[in-house]
């Protein structure tokens, strides 16, 4: 159940050598939605997200250099209904 009266948001952390997470400045990045799933594309430029609620749809991100999430001049695309996983694949 989601609770309604969240604000949706994506984490950022970086992962240490050591495999630590420490929070990014800022710490989160704020969504239009919440999110299922997530998949980074083989070449770490960008980033997917999956959601059902509310609307069935894949929201799209750039990563910077610095790890920060800057959504794409098209955010999101419409899915199927209710995505539960998403895969990202070399072309």
């Amino acid at each position: 159940m989601v609770n309604a009266n969240a604000a949706a948001a994506i984490s950022l952390y970086t992962v240490g050598a050591d495999g630590v997470l420490t929070p990014m400045t800022p710490a989160t990045l704020a969504a239009t939605t919440y999110f299922a799933n997530v998949a980074i594309d083989l070449s770490g430029k960008y980033l997917y997200a999956t959601s059902g609620y509310p609307g069935s749809s894949v929201s799209q991100y750039t990563i910077g250099a610095n790890g920060t999430l800057t959504p794409m001049a098209q955010p999101t695309v419409p899915s199927g209904s209710g995505p539960n996983a998403i895969v990202t694949v070399k072309k």
